[in-house]
């Protein structure tokens, strides 16, 4: 049986033009401005060359944690470490003008940077000024072992600490998460078929307990809303005698400019409405889990809709967040232009729909057929 050697951090494999294999070690310049360690060749023994890197990096550790604190030690919350720096963010004003959910999702993708080991010590150990981008591509890494969104969620999050330090706290000028070259991840083309989304409401509809979960699907679907705003949709967001739902998408609820939604409903969802007033009036929400007369929690919803999917024997591969992308490539199928349908969907630039833009030969050979060109009244 072999065994994997995880080559030690800095070492860089190279050949002579004799096609000989050797190792250099390349450790960060402000290790080596500060005479801790340097830029040398380790030979072409891989024992010996891993073994010379492994006493260096030694060094540098000891360096790069002299002074410092533990990770989120709270006698000394601005320690001059990752952790002090991440801590810094989470009680600044930047943090406190997003929206909950958001805020949440810092702690959490903050808390996974300083947890995160390299040589068995902690990010948050680390001191920020001597963290440099060849350790941060090296976490980057093992995140992108638990996927490249995860990797991906921790890189955004710690980019934006890093560049609040440079250009509102005047500690950094020099932001290690830029420039590393993010992992691949498959974009997400699902589209739901009008049949399967009629399968999936017909199971949510035949039980009261998911029934507030189909209405909740139904509305991001009709509407090209995000679900997490249609679940948590008041009764004083509803206009019964326009028949028309007025609210301002969560995502962006805290900035100078919100974006406002008033859309008006069909006459089939104008009499679900008037269903949902009867079962659920006596409520603050629109479709809240009839069990408590509250939202459902994210986990909770998910975990019924897929119970919901499942019972109506769908593909696994379909999620309830792909609604939005349906309603999205429909509008663009019957000719309306991406402007048109941001108008519908509440983005405010081209670069924010195009994720939810599937390349559809139907649509092409449609804009093809509708340009009128030189040869298509021509005789054959």
């Amino acid at each position: 049986m072999g065994y994997k050697f995880t080559m030690p951090r800095y070492v860089i494999e190279a050949k002579y033009a004799s096609g000989e294999t050797y190792w250099r070690y390349n450790p960060p310049k402000s290790a080596i401005n500060a005479g801790i360690v340097e830029r040398v060749v380790l030979g072409n023994d891989r024992g010996e060359a891993w073994a010379k890197a492994d006493d260096f990096n030694k060094s540098l550790d000891s360096w790069m944690l002299k002074d410092s604190d533990p990770p989120l030690k709270g006698s000394n919350p601005h320690a001059p470490t990752i952790a002090g720096l991440c801590v810094r963010f989470l009680e600044s004003r930047f943090l406190s003008k997003l929206v909950l959910s958001t805020q949440k999702d810092y702690k959490y993708f903050l808390g996974c940077l300083c947890k995160t080991e390299i040589q068995g010590v902690p990010l948050g150990s680390f001191k920020y000024e001597k963290f440099e981008r060849a350790t941060a591509a090296m976490a980057y890494d093992m995140w992108c072992e638990q996927g490249p969104t995860h990797a991906e969620h921790i890189r955004s999050a710690a980019r934006r600490v890093w560049n609040l330090a440079d250009t509102q706290w005047d500690l950094l000028y020099a932001n290690p998460w830029k420039g590393i070259e993010p992992a691949l991840k498959p974009k997400r083309d699902v589209k739901w078929t009008k049949d399967q989304i009629n399968t999936f409401l017909n199971m949510a509809f035949s039980r009261y307990e998911w029934r507030n979960v189909g209405v909740c699907m139904l509305l991001a679907y009709e509407l090209a809303q995000r679900l997490g705003d249609m679940r948590t949709l008041e009764w004083a967001n509803y206009t019964e005698h326009t028949q028309t739902l007025h609210f301002v998408q969560s995502k962006t609820a805290k900035r100078e400019e919100p974006t406002r939604m008033s859309l008006k409903l069909n006459p089939y969802l104008s009499n679900m409405m008037k269903h949902q007033h009867t079962a659920f009036g006596d409520t603050e929400f629109i479709a809240p889990h009839p069990g408590t007369g509250v939202p459902y929690s994210l986990t909770l919803f998910s975990k019924t809709g897929q119970r919901i999917r499942e019972a109506a024997g769908l593909p696994d591969h379909l999620r309830m967040m792909d609604m939005r992308r349906t309603a999205v490539n429909e509008g663009l199928l019957q000719g309306y232009s991406a402007d048109q349908v941001m108008t519908m969907t509440g983005h405010k630039n081209l670069a924010s729909i195009r994720p939810y833009i599937v390349q559809d030969h139907t649509i092409a050979n449609k804009v093809i057929t509708g340009r009128n060109t030189l040869t298509s009244q021509k005789d054959i």
